[in-house]
């Protein structure tokens, strides 16, 4: 008879073996009557009792206390304990959920799965087939490495195939995948029992294409031209998945194999749909596998026109321009065999692509083609290029000339001739300087020629700043909304509700709030968890912030300092409402709330009430003037004096690239002269009379190089525009730092996507702002470019925006190694479709001389011209560009020489053009 500690000691020991002996030597009865008490071991990963009694059969004297050894004697323990359970637990599910549970976080032994594959084959125990196909069903594609190998084993046992399930196929994908290091995995795959029942499902289920490497694409492509699998199955399933979508990773696995199947012309044409619908895949890879095999099929005469134009349809708006090129080039061979109409209607939705030249080259193949289409392809060909602009306008014009010499050239989309005389003529040296017929700056139509035309886009409309949300009705409210905020990335808006619902809630029914707020209180400290202690216990406790914390920016300590202000109020007595509080989500207070409480019998904290003073609208109406002139409190008076002078005065920032010393003392192999040299922001400081956070009104310049090499990415910035909402400039300044590092990054997009409300503040543009979009146009992340091409749009739409200063920035940055000419192009390219153009090209004209004057041509260089053609174009530009002339002069057919031909065409013909 086996008692409980005997069997216990054998679980602490390891030893397996004595527990299976021990074990199967009782009845069932006799066994489920330990199930209890096995349940309640417990067993910890130090524990010096249990390694004095381990069974480690495979341990070498001497090495006792390694960490292998001690991890085989824990595996060994967990090993027994598995055993014991699934040999005295009474039903099958729980067996199952024994199996499952977190107790064993590690794959067990292969003693152990021998072991339990032995106990639950006693007579009196649950199912095994049960237990199996349970175990099977539920496993989690996170758990197959450590639960599978036992599963498998079991559904053997049990003479059960494997569910079809994503768990199970991985698991299987990856027992017979860590065998091939001794066998070759073709073999191994041929000897497989499950190989036919299993493999078809690899290509019905996402991601598991992530389990197919080079050597899974090889084995499976051999043994379907050795005959074990069905090659044309084998291939359905690979299109399957490719046309179904799947993940990049899992995607290029399945274009792999695809490649090395090698489909024929015939079994390409017999998956005609599939393949045009593989065509708009995301992924190019796919679509590139797509387009070559329906060429093949194509050039075998196996297609008709219709799916050549619909492939042509599919893929000519595309962005891959090797994709384009490679359409162009099959239609061109279908055009040259024989002209369908289909065709060329298909050829010419091409003209709408983004990229000039590869609608450029639509045109010319186009125009080799017109004649065999007569009238009907003219027609055709004035209705696609109506919308064109600048040198393609030019070429279509010309092009439709030749074809029929009497026809009215394309109109359509084309700005009119601006009016003429002194309104039309823009302010030398202004940003709209160098375009025809420049409106008024922030007008619906500034930076267009003429009215608003088709194929033309207008600015938005700029949206004034919506309201707070509504205050926060309830305390149970009130404590969800703490609750997130304690444990969840700072939310400013949320924030400023939480902190204006404890005053009222504070003054409305303390005890009520108290009681409901201290289950939420944790036990450590940061500001706004010493705020909720304060106002539970009326206990001030200090917090005490980190070394990073202690040189984060100005602008976030304003919060901070606020809180702590009103945790001390907590603690004698609480306000009756916070002067601070926003009345819109873009930070500003309204002044008429802020009068009205200023009117009251209470004084304000210095922290609150120089907030609401930064918060004050940069126009208040007179009779708020008037009314705060006749205040009698501190409070009001400083409210009044602050409006009397005009509010904050706006600095004067000068942009500056600090010098960063190499910190070698061996030079060789230094590259420190290569690293981008970072910009940064500097101004003298304001003079106020507010209670506010050092240097939140001062940026010296002698600390600039700290600013710029300082490690910036951290808490969050999303707040900052709020704390200075009429100050755009000063929030800049501030905010620009850490946009460097989100710029060079991969990680900052948080801090990026604070530039579209650092436009909604207002005041003067300056080279603060202008710095932040020049790295924001430059980041890594594609996110973090729209975000700042927002931006772009958004001050352009206001009529602030000077494009010719961020343009001086940009060719800064580009001179200081610190720009990526590709990414500048997709984010302007962007901000010019959105109607942003003449702000586009007063950028370009700025930047353009720079990048072109280099030493040797910048990569992304004819990327940046294609934009800038486009933006000229649309806003009529005139400029003479002397550096621009000097490339488009040059002898040859580089890709840069002919955009920069492109460009100098369109601003020659512009200036041709009667004003």
């Amino acid at each position: 008879m086996v008692s409980f500690p005997q069997l216990e000691s054998w679980i602490r020991a390891g030893d397996i073996d004595s527990v299976v002996t021990g074990l199967l030597s009782l009845d069932e009865a006799s066994r489920r009557a330990l199930a209890a008490q096995v349940k309640s071991v417990q067993l910890h990963w130090s524990d010096p009792e249990a390694d004095s009694l381990s069974v480690d059969p495979d341990a070498v004297p001497g090495l006792m206390h390694t960490y292998s050894a001690h991890l085989r004697r824990v595996l060994r323990r967990e090993g027994a304990w598995l055993v014991a359970g699934a040999a005295c637990l009474p039903r099958a599910a729980d067996v199952v959920s024994w199996v499952r549970s977190d107790r064993f976080w590690r794959p067990p032994m292969p003693q152990a799965i021998d072991a339990v594959a032995l106990v639950l084959r006693a007579p009196g125990r649950p199912s095994l087939p049960a237990i199996a196909r349970s175990l099977a069903e539920k496993m989690r594609p996170t758990q197959v490495d450590n639960q599978w190998a036992l599963i498998e084993r079991l559904l053997a046992e049990a003479e059960l195939p494997p569910p079809v399930t994503e768990a199970a196929l991985r698991g299987w994908m990856r027992r017979i995948g860590a065998d091939r290091h001794h066998k070759d995995l073709a073999e191994l795959l041929r000897a497989d029992p499950h190989l036919e029942h299993m493999l078809p499902h690899v290509f019905t289920v996402p991601l598991l294409g992530q389990e197919l490497d080079d050597e899974w694409t090889r084995a499976l492509a051999r043994l379907a031209a050795d005959g074990v699998l069905d090659r044309q199955a084998l291939l359905d399933g690979c299109v399957l998945r490719l046309r179904a979508g799947d993940r990049t990773a899992a995607l290029r696995r399945m274009v792999v194999l695809h490649r090395l199947l090698d489909p024929s012309a015939e079994e390409a044409a017999a998956r005609r749909a599939e393949y045009c619908g593989m065509l708009s895949a995301p992924d190019s890879a796919v679509a590139d596998a797509a387009l070559r095999a329906l060429r093949l099929a194509d050039d075998a005469g196996l297609l008709d026109a219709d799916a050549v134009a619909e492939a042509a349809w599919a893929l000519l708006l595309r962005k891959e321009k090797k994709l384009v090129r490679a359409q162009l080039d099959w239609l061109a061979a279908a055009l040259a065999r024989k002209p369908e109409p289909v065709l060329f209607e298909a050829l010419l939705s091409g003209l709408a692509n983004p990229a000039a030249d590869l609608a450029e080259r639509v045109l010319k193949l186009a125009a080799a083609h017109l004649s065999s289409f007569g009238e009907t392809g003219h027609e055709q060909l004035t209705t696609a290029t109506a919308d064109l602009q600048g040198d393609l306008r030019r070429q279509a014009t010309a092009l439709l000339a030749r074809a029929d010499p009497g026809s009215a050239a394309p109109t359509a989309g084309i700005a009119t001739p601006p009016p003429s005389g002194p309104a039309a003529s823009p302010v030398a040296g202004s940003p709209a300087a160098g375009f025809v017929g420049s409106p008024v700056a922030g007008s619906p139509a500034a930076g267009f020629v003429g009215s608003p035309v088709a194929g033309i886009v207008v600015l938005p409309a700029v949206v004034p700043a919506a309201p707070m949300p509504p205050p926060i009705a309830s305390i149970p409210e009130l404590v969800a909304e703490a609750k997130h905020l304690l444990y969840q990335a700072e939310d400013p808006i949320r924030v400023e509700l939480i902190l204006d619902a404890l005053v009222r809630f504070t003054a409305a029914d303390r005890p009520a709030l108290a009681r409901a707020l201290e289950p939420i209180v944790p036990a450590w400290r940061n500001p706004f968890s010493g705020l909720l202690h304060a106002v539970v216990s009326r206990e001030f406790v200090a917090w005490a912030p980190s070394a990073w914390e202690r040189t984060a920016g100005p602008p976030f300590w304003m919060p901070v300092k606020r809180m702590a202000e009103l945790a001390r109020q907590m603690c004698q007595t609480p306000p009756p409402a916070l002067l601070a509080t926003p009345a819109t989500v873009d930070g500003h207070v309204d002044p008429a709330r802020v009068l009205r409480l200023l009117g009251e019998d209470w004084e304000p904290e210095p922290f609150d009430l120089s907030q609401a003073l930064l918060r004050l609208p940069r126009e208040v109406a007179p009779d708020i003037r008037a009314s705060a002139a006749r205040l009698e409190s501190p409070a009001g008076k400083a409210f009044a004096d602050f409006l009397a002078g005009g509010g904050l005065p706006d600095p004067d920032v000068v942009a500056i690239t600090p010098v960063r010393p190499c910190p070698h003392v061996v030079k060789a192999g230094c590259n420190c002269r290569e690293r981008p040299r970072r910009r940064t922001v500097a101004f003298e400081p304001i003079k106020h009379n507010l209670t506010v956070q050092p240097y939140l009104l001062y940026q010296p310049a002698e600390f600039a190089r700290d600013r710029v090499d300082g490690h910036q990415l951290g808490r969050s910035i999303a707040g900052w525009p709020m704390i200075l909402p009429s100050h755009r400039e000063i929030a800049a300044a501030h905010i620009q730092p850490r946009l460097i590092e989100a710029a060079e990054s991969r990680s900052g997009a948080a801090e990026m996507a604070v530039l579209p409300a650092l436009a909604a503040c207002d005041g003067p543009f300056g080279p603060a702002m202008a710095l932040c979009l020049a790295y924001g146009l430059t980041a890594t992340r594609p996110e973090s470019r729209l975000a700042a091409s927002d931006a772009f749009v958004d001050l352009a739409a206001r009529g602030v925006l000077d494009g010719s200063l961020v343009g001086r920035e940009l060719a800064a940055l580009f001179r200081g190694n610190s720009l990526v000419l590709k990414r500048v192009a997709d984010a302007l390219s962007q901000a010019s479709q959105a109607g942003a153009a003449a702000e586009t090209w007063a950028t370009m004209r700025e930047f353009l001389p720079t990048v072109l004057t280099g030493s040797k041509p910048a990569t992304g260089l004819p990327d940046l011209l294609l934009v800038a053609e486009s933006a000229a174009a649309a806003a009529r530009a005139t400029d003479d560009i002397p550096e621009l002339t000097g490339v488009a002069s040059r002898p040859g057919r580089s890709r840069l020489i002919t955009e920069a031909a492109r460009l100098s065409r369109t601003l020659t013909e512009n200036r041709a053009r009667p004003e």
